[in-house]
């Protein structure tokens, strides 16, 4: 009597390719639901019968912006900006949940100097993961911004699952972002960026 899993594509064998990809999110919790859309989000829809995940393709026109559905078919459609980024207090997604960016690309984002420990700079790049540490040279950083509670802006491959990946660069040293610029699990304090960061 033969297994019903031969009667599958492929015989019913797992295959990496369907699992689904790596994302900063793995071990410590949902990433922050985006405050702007940019092109290379991932999102995946929380009320539809069918939970396609689907990537933007470009930035917003108006009011609305384009994307396209991952699976074989790779669907066009059309959605309202607003109810894209529509979030709770909390920061987490009403209609539509971020899974993470697509990887290779490069975003403009923010970077937070958690710590400074034994010549290394504890980094966190709240648009990547606001409870991930990203470790790197302290020499790298400009000299203003060698110290805790530093904030710089770089350019960083948020699409990579690990820190190692991001690639980031140039650093340059800036003010406190305004606090609508962040997303709400963002940290804001030394404390807070010690404990989010202590895992």
């Amino acid at each position: 009597m033969g297994a019903s899993g031969k009667k599958l594509r492929g015989g019913g064998a797992r295959k990496k390719i369907n699992s689904p990809a790596a994302t900063p999110a793995l071990g410590f919790g949902a990433p922050p639901h985006p405050l702007r859309v940019l092109a290379g989000q991932r999102y995946t829809p929380l009320h539809a019968k069918r939970k396609r995940p689907f990537t933007i393709t470009r930035a917003p026109r108006g009011d609305r912006v384009s994307a396209v559905k991952d699976d074989g078919q790779r669907e066009r459609i059309e959605l309202r900006t607003g109810r894209l980024l529509a979030a709770d207090s909390d920061g987490h997604g009403v209609h539509y949940r971020f899974i993470a960016y697509t990887p290779g690309r490069r975003y403009r984002t923010y970077a937070y100097v958690a710590e400074i420990r034994d010549g290394l700079a504890v980094l966190v790049l709240p648009d990547w993961h606001p409870r991930r540490p990203v470790r790197m040279a302290l020499r790298l950083l400009p000299p203003t911004a060698r110290r805790a509670e530093a904030w710089l802006t770089c350019s960083a491959d948020l699409g990579q699952p690990q820190a190692g990946r991001l690639n980031i660069a140039p650093l340059l040293a800036c003010a406190a972002p305004r606090p609508e610029n962040l997303p709400p699990s963002a940290p804001r304090s030394r404390a807070a960026a010690a404990c989010a960061t202590s895992r």
